[in-house]
């Protein structure tokens, strides 16, 4: 494992600022879709796997004009070949403003059950909790109407 190291945050792009103690971390910065599609935004982030702590800071927005805007984190067990919902962000609104949001996780600590691997399924606004595998990776579901993505931001700080 690496050394723990605090990390200053600037939560939500005023200055306002928070502490974490964090052995890893990685973003994930990518465009989201336009025009009713389904995309991976970014690239996915590895070693993920032997963290029991995770914190996600989500700095979203729906972009262009038109349609919602689903955005959804997932993980795979399995080196990338299946993906399972993990959390799913509050549906964005057309024309709506830029979100930020904050979850914690203990790995262990799970909060819902699913029994198969799901694909952009996930009920808005809802952790999965409980285990993480070695990787996690952002997809955004673009609604009818949607013309242009925007940059969605995704910062995840890990520690044992």
């Amino acid at each position: 494992m690496a050394q723990k190291r605090t990390i200053q945050i600037d939560i939500d792009g005023n200055g306002h600022h928070a502490d974490w103690s964090a052995e890893k971390s990685a973003t994930i910065t990518g465009n989201s879709p336009a025009s009713a599609t389904t995309a991976t935004i970014g690239s996915a982030i590895t070693g993920c796997a032997p963290y029991r702590y995770l914190t996600v800071i989500a700095d979203t927005i729906r972009g262009g004009t038109g349609g919602t805007l689903d955005l959804i984190i997932q993980t795979s067990f399995d080196g990338g070949i299946t993906w399972w919902d993990y959390a799913a962000f509050a549906q964005q609104a057309g024309g709506g403003a830029a979100n930020s949001k904050i979850f914690k996780v203990i790995k262990g600590a799970q909060i819902t059950t699913i029994a198969t691997p799901t694909t952009d399924t996930l009920a808005a606004g809802t952790v999965i909790g409980g285990a993480w595998g070695d990787q996690f990776r952002l997809r955004g579901i673009a609604g009818a109407g949607t013309s242009a993505g925007a940059t969605q931001t995704i910062k995840f700080y890990f520690s044992s």
